[in-house]
């Protein structure tokens, strides 16, 4: 009876330690020998592939007022709308709420990512236009409807 319980584990360590192995590498160069290597053209993309596996997908939910924070903390936009991306959250704001964040100093850079991410989220789901009731989204402790996060919209949006 162990047997047959055994070898799922193997194949479940064998599978472990190969994803970790892309995700541990990330400052790993590999040597290449380009006359012999028939997959050399390919090396840079995997590598690429390699660095962005190995990225976090999602991070918890960042809400307007760590952009903010962020922003007023020297943190440069690009980081910032990095984050925003990654953690998959989508921002439904007022225009008078735009112009607030323009004032606390958030460059327009990230302001035209947080406007981005509902006009995104509206070709991916399409009921969104029609959710005037906003049930699709979550009303922050901020006063900012948040959609989407780690865990995406629910099937019904």
């Amino acid at each position: 009876m162990v047997k047959p319980l055994l070898l799922p584990v193997r194949a479940l360590l064998v599978l472990t330690s190969d994803a970790a192995g892309c995700v541990n590498q990330n400052t790993w160069r590999p040597t290449v020998d380009p006359y012999t290597d028939p997959n050399t053209a390919t090396l840079s993309r995997d590598e690429a592939d390699c660095r962005r596996i190995a990225r976090p997908r999602w991070t918890p939910q960042m809400t307007v007022t760590e952009i903010v924070l962020l922003s007023d903390h020297g943190v440069p936009p690009d980081e910032i709308v990095e984050k925003m991306e990654r953690s998959g959250m989508v921002y439904y704001l007022r225009d008078e709420q735009y112009v607030e964040l323009r004032e606390k100093g958030v460059t327009p850079m990230v302001i035209e990512a947080m406007m981005g991410t509902y006009s995104a989220a509206l070709i991916q789901y399409p009921k969104l236009a029609d959710d005037e009731y906003f049930h699709c989204f979550q009303l922050g402790f901020d006063g900012v409807w948040y959609g989407g996060g780690p865990w995406g919209f629910h099937p019904d949006c």
